[in-house]
C-alpha cells in the first residue's frame, strides 16, 4: 500500500512525533509512505532521513508564517503531488491539514482520511477557521480517526460527519520510554536534586493550552505544605520571562525549587530524573507526555481532559481541568506516600502502556483502516 500523510510541519509535538513514528513503522511493514508537510524544517524531520520506503517532500518551501496564500499554494503542490505519486489513501492531522488535503484531494481519485488530536471544546481562531470551513468537505471524506473516544465526539459536534470513524489511541515507544538508573542519576546530579527530594515535572511546549501557569500556582501551594517538593518545567522552547516572572511572585525567595529544562528530541533521558509527572493540559485528546511518562515508570496527577482518566486508570490521580487546589492536593498527596507505593504505581504505569498504548498496535489499527477505506 501507498501512504500519503500530510502535516503542517515536523517541529516537536505530539501528533508530529505520532506521525513520524507511524511512517517509520508502516515503511518498516513493506508500505511505502510519502510525507508532506506544508513548510520545511522541524527537529522531527532528521528522523525521517535514510528511513526506506518514506519520501519527504515540503510543500511551501518556507519554514512558516505563509499565511492563507502558503494555504492555497499548499492545495495546489499536494493536488500536483497527489497525481504525480499517487498514494492508495492520504491522512492528513490537524485542522489546516485536514482542510488541504480535502481540498488538494478533489479530482485526483485519492481517498482522504481526517485525524483529530485535540479534545478541546474551544478553539482559538487559528485552528477555527479552518474547522469550521473544513466541515463543509467532512462528507467527502473517507473516514476520520480520532485519537480519544472524547475527541471523536467532539469533532462529531463540531460537524465533522465521516462516512468511517475510528478511535486509534497514540502508540508509545516503550523501548525509547523507559525506566533507566543511569539517566535517573544523571539528570538529578546535574540539576542538583538529592534523594529526598520529590521532583514533579511538566512537558509540553509553552503554551496556554498546555497549563504552565495552572502548574505554578499549583506547585507554589504545594511547596508551602510540603518541604520534599520539587519542580521541573522541561520544553522544547526557551522558557519566556512570564513564566518565570509568575514563579518569582509565587515563590520569592524559594524559586530555587523550580527549573527550567530544556528538553527536544532527547526527553526520554528526562522522565527516569522525575518522581512524579504533571499533566495541566485544559484540552487535548490523548497526552502524549502522559503515555510517555507511564512507559519511564512515573505515576502521573492529570488534569482530566480528553482521554486522560482511561489512560491513567489506577496508575495515578486525575483532578477537574483548571482546579489549582486538586492539583496542588495532588502533588502533596504524592509527596507524602509510602516510597513503595510509589514504585508499584510506578511498575503498573509502564505496564499499562506497554499492554494497551504500544506503538505496534498503534500500527495494526491504523494499517487496518487504511486498507478497508482506501478500497471503500
Amino acid at each position: 500500500m501507498h501512504v500519503g500523510l500530510l502535516l503542517g510541519s515536523l517541529r516537536v509535538g505530539g501528533a508530529e512525533r505520532q506521525f513520524v513514528e507511524l511512517a517509520r513503522g508502516l515503511a518498516g511493514r513493506g508500505h511505502r509512505v510519502s510525507f508532506f508537510t506544508v513548510y520545511r524544517g522541524g527537529a522531527l524531520e532528521a528522523d525521517l532521513y535514510d528511513v526506506a520506503g518514506i519520501e519527504h517532500r515540503s510543500l511551501h518551501g518556507c519554514e512558516g508564517g505563509a499565511g492563507w496564500r502558503g494555504v492555497l499554494r499548499s492545495v495546489r503542490s499536494l493536488r500536483a503531488a497527489l497525481r504525480s505519486t499517487g498514494p492508495d489513501v492520504l491522512y492528513t492531522a490537524l485542522y489546516a491539514a485536514n482542510l488541504i488535503g480535502v481540498l488538494a484531494s478533489r479530482g485526483t481519485g485519492v481517498p482522504v482520511v481526517w485525524g483529530v488530536r485535540s479534545a478541546a471544546e474551544s478553539v482559538g481562531w487559528k485552528e477555527r477557521l479552518p474547522l469550521v470551513v473544513g466541515r463543509a468537505f467532512a462528507r467527502s471524506v473517507q473516514g476520520l480517526i480520532s485519537n480519544s473516544r472524547r475527541g471523536l465526539d467532539v469533532s462529531r459536534g463540531w460537524g465533522y460527519r465521516t462516512a468511517e470513524a475510528e478511535v486509534i489511541p497514540n502508540g508509545i515507544r516503550t523501548d525509547r520510554f523507559r525506566p533507566d538508573r543511569t539517566w535517573r542519576t544523571e539528570f538529578r546530579e546535574r540539576y542538583g536534586f538529592g534523594p529526598k527530594d520529590i521532583v514533579v515535572g511538566l512537558v509540553g511546549r509553552n503554551s496556554v493550552a498546555k497549563g504552565h501557569a495552572l502548574f505554578l500556582a499549583a506547585a507554589g501551594k504545594a511547596a508551602q505544605a510540603d518541604s520534599h517538593l520539587r519542580f521541573v518545567c522541561v520544553t522544547p522552547d526557551k522558557p519566556n520571562g512570564e513564566l518565570r516572572d509568575q514563579w518569582r511572585a509565587r515563590l520569592g525567595d524559594r524559586a530555587e525549587l523550580l527549573r527550567f529544562v530544556a528538553g527536544g528530541t532527547e526527553v526520554e533521558r528526562i522522565y527516569p530524573g522525575l518522581d512524579l509527572l504533571c499533566s495541566a493540559s485544559s484540552g487535548e485528546g490523548f497526552p502524549n507526555v502522559v503515555g510517555e511518562g507511564m512507559a519511564a515508570g512515573l505515576p502521573v496527577l492529570a488534569t482530566d481532559v480528553g482521554d486522560t482518566a482511561l489512560i491513567v486508570d489506577e496508575c495515578g490521580t486525575v483532578v477537574p481541568t483548571g482546579d489549582v487546589d486538586a492539583l496542588a492536593a495532588g502533588m502533596v498527596e504524592f509527596a507524602r506516600m509510602d516510597a513503595d507505593r510509589r514504585r508499584r504505581l510506578g511498575r503498573e504505569a509502564r505496564a499499562r502502556v506497554v499492554d494497551h498504548f504500544s506503538v505496534e498496535q498503534l500500527l495494526e489499527r491504523t494499517e487496518r483502516c487504511l486498507t478497508a477505506w482506501r478500497a471503500t
